[in-house]
């Protein structure tokens, strides 16, 4: 598998990271938007079911806020059929 990305990030770069989204979410957006890297690489991985403190509810990033680790992954094997 091949990934990009900050997994496992410490609290303290999560909150600068989630800080980053709810300034500049439009530029996220875009980003996350772009048809070469959904196509290679798919949407970002681990996303929480809730927001931690701290960040309003109503903000229009609320569903990319949620995310704990931000990263990208692609499977490269793929097993060959028997048939």
């Amino acid at each position: 598998m091949a990934c990009g990305g900050f997994y496992g990030p410490n609290p303290a770069d999560l909150l600068r990271i989630r800080k980053d989204i709810e300034l500049n979410y439009k530029e996220w957006e875009k980003l996350l938007k772009n048809k070469s890297l959904l196509n290679t690489y798919g949407h970002i991985q681990e996303k929480l079911g809730f927001l931690s403190q701290g960040f309003s509810k109503d903000h229009p990033a609320i569903e990319l806020l949620k995310h704990k680790q931000f990263y990208f992954q692609q499977n490269l094997y793929r097993r060959r059929s028997d048939g």
